[in-house]
């Protein structure tokens, strides 16, 4: 039984891997995995695309800003590739705005709550230091309670 896509989405209380197509992407081009992470009373998202073109990525912004997962880092990444979390297309979205971008034909589904501290680390710092990302989407990252878990003793001025 599928749960309701408002339900699912209402359920992302700590940071996760998504699965779903933007509307604003072509008819032909494929779904992909997304990092959300919530911030502000987890009422807004941040959300960044997963990639298997590491190679473009990396040649276009360099390391900064980029996230690399190895082969098979999750059993949903069936390609035999390293895949890359694009932290420089970082956005900030409310929660129930997020419906308005999902494609409906494709749907919406949570693939993964199970991410490292270390993963997760590595994503924050990745936002924060991208010279793309809106300042404030970093401050978002910085004065969320999952940055304040990670970051303990580090004042949120990082």
């Amino acid at each position: 039984m599928e749960l309701p896509q408002d339900l699912v989405l209402d359920s992302i209380q700590e940071p996760c891997i998504c699965f779903f197509k933007e509307k604003a992407h072509a008819a032909e081009a494929p779904p992909h995995f997304y990092v959300a992470i919530p911030v502000n009373d987890k009422l807004d998202l941040v959300v960044c695309i997963i990639t298997s073109k590491a190679s473009k990525r990396l040649e276009y912004y360099g390391e900064r800003g980029i996230v690399l997962l190895p082969k098979k880092a999750f059993p949903f990444l069936t390609k035999d590739i390293i895949s890359v979390v694009d932290c420089n297309r970082a956005i900030l979205i409310p929660k129930a705005l997020l419906p308005q971008i999902i494609d409906k034909k494709v749907g919406f589904s949570i693939k993964t709550r199970d991410l490292s501290d270390d993963l997760l680390r590595d994503i924050l710092l990745a936002i924060e230091d991208s010279r793309i990302v809106k300042r404030f989407v970093q401050v978002a990252i910085k004065t969320s309670p999952i940055s304040s878990r990670l970051f303990p003793h580090t004042p949120s001025a990082r």
